[in-house]
């Protein structure tokens, strides 16, 4: 375990001792899983990241996000995540920074402009169901990886 200042250290335990079914994890990125019920958070962040991060995660465990199909659907869980983070950090009188937030959601948007391209002609393409596209413009079909943590892969559909 990383030693943590005491700022950080009491906002933990402030949130463990509130969200009691909620377990909370040291780890090198901020994440929610839902079949762990588990926040993973990275202590080595200075405190201001740490608290909104933190609390973004708690976000998206008390709204009970879960799994996403289209990608539009993850831009829209993460502004709902980022909404009740506003409202969590005035409960725990943190400061809540709008430029982070909309920061975060920009990497959420260009993902999702990214991964609507076609691989031809460049033109927005929508999606068709879970990781498949199809272009607007030229009609040809593609498939993307599924993660947004990984370099992006298209493979075009013969």
């Amino acid at each position: 375990m990383v030693a943590m200042n005491t700022q950080k250290q009491n906002l933990l335990i402030r949130l463990s001792s509130d969200f009691v079914d909620i377990s909370f994890k040291e780890s090198d990125i901020f994440k929610w899983s839902y079949k762990e019920k588990t926040i993973y958070f990275n202590p080595l962040e200075k405190y201001t990241v740490f608290s909104i991060s933190l609390l973004h995660e708690l976000a998206h465990a008390t709204l009970n996000h879960d799994e996403y199909h289209l990608d539009i659907e993850l831009l829209k869980i993460e502004r709902e995540a980022w909404q009740k983070t506003k409202e969590l950090c005035e409960k725990y009188n943190i400061t809540f920074n709008e430029n982070f937030a909309e920061n975060n959601l920009d990497t959420y948007r260009n993902w999702l402009h990214l991964r609507s391209l076609c691989p031809d002609c460049k033109v927005n393409g929508m999606q068709l169901s879970n990781l498949n596209y199809r272009c607007l413009a030229c009609f040809r079909e593609w498939t993307n990886n599924d993660s947004r943590f990984k370099r992006l892969h298209k493979r075009i559909k013969k």
